[in-house]
């Protein structure tokens, strides 16, 4: 008997997608799965639609409750988690029939604790395959490492052992999520397995959804994620302070940048960025010139920093868009 996957799904708002979505999970060709939709709080047809799907399958479950964020939705999904392996899909994504198939095959045959997919990133009528810098199994300090120097901080594309899981749940009320807990997850493994096939579908950019908003309280959790990162490696691995480093300066610059194409801060938006900027020099004190940046990272750090106006001003002129 194979051994039971929990595919946890946080639901909110997403009645035009969902079907796309619970449809792909519903073809597994691994059949020994529960999947727990977690509908938080959605004010359209999304929580009937998950009513329908337990209504069809048995495999399916339901938790309606309070809007409280993705955070708390992916929460309540692992406390309600009964299998032996956890896997994340969003509700506006949709995953290859052969995905969970593939993945347990993979944790089975080389015995390790994570097992990570390439993906299709869908944007409007252009589809491109995303792979990640590393193949085959490798060590959780190969895997950090590359965490730090490429963003892959992604939930969705894996397949977990539940006990990776132990001692860690999402920040609740933040954005970017994943960002914070994936280094406190890997530090949880031993071995990880990449596997270059792509098998899930990642629609970029959705209008309503959190990556696509641009606005400063997306800038806060991005920067609160790369601190509590940053803290967390100065004190458990310090080993890699310089690249946390690096992450938090470089999504420090890309959120500014985002923030230069959108908005007009206000006064007190100004004074929240200051704020943010005391606490991120605080923190990078004395270990700054192991980060590893480029010159042109240097210069863009320098002006995002003490120059904050200037750079957001030249950045937009130039017309120079960020991802």
């Amino acid at each position: 008997m194979s051994e039971l996957i929990s595919i946890i799904v946080p639901v909110y708002n997403v009645d035009a997608y969902i079907r796309d979505c619970l449809n792909s999970i519903a073809r597994q060709t691994y059949k020994n799965i529960e999947v727990i939709m977690v509908d938080d709080g959605s004010t359209d047809a999304s929580g009937q639609i998950c009513d329908r799907y337990c209504e069809l399958d048995e495999r399916f479950h339901v938790i309606h409750k309070k809007n409280g964020g993705v955070s708390s939705a992916r929460n309540s999904g692992l406390e309600a988690a009964r299998g032996e392996y956890i896997g994340f899909v969003d509700p506006d994504d949709w995953i290859d029939e052969y995905m969970y198939e593939m993945l347990y095959a993979d944790m089975s045959e080389h015995d390790v604790d994570v097992v990570t997919c390439a993906y299709y990133e869908i944007y409007r009528s252009s589809t491109t395959i995303k792979s990640f810098p590393l193949r085959g199994m490798v060590s959780s300090d190969k895997a950090l490492e590359s965490l730090m120097l490429y963003f892959d901080a992604y939930l969705w594309c894996r397949l977990y052992r539940r006990q990776v899981f132990d001692g860690i749940r999402f920040i609740e009320g933040r954005n970017y999520e994943d960002v914070e807990a994936m280094p406190r997850l890997i530090l949880n493994c031993k071995y990880i397995f990449f596997d270059d096939r792509p098998m899930y579908y990642y629609r970029l950019k959705r209008e309503g959804s959190i990556v696509a908003t641009n606005n400063v309280k997306n800038m806060q959790d991005y920067f609160y994620s790369y601190m509590d990162i940053l803290k967390n490696m100065k004190q458990s691995r310090p080993d890699f302070a310089g690249l946390a480093i690096k992450g938090a300066a470089i999504g420090y610059i890309v959120q500014c940048k985002r923030l230069a194409m959108v908005e007009r801060l206000t006064k007190e938006q100004r004074g929240e960025l200051r704020y943010y900027k005391r606490i991120f020099l605080e923190e990078i004190k004395g270990i700054r010139r192991k980060s590893g940046l480029s010159s042109k990272e240097k210069i863009e750090l320098f002006l995002s920093l003490y120059c904050t106006g200037i750079f957001m001003w030249l950045f937009k002129w130039c017309g120079r868009r960020e991802p």
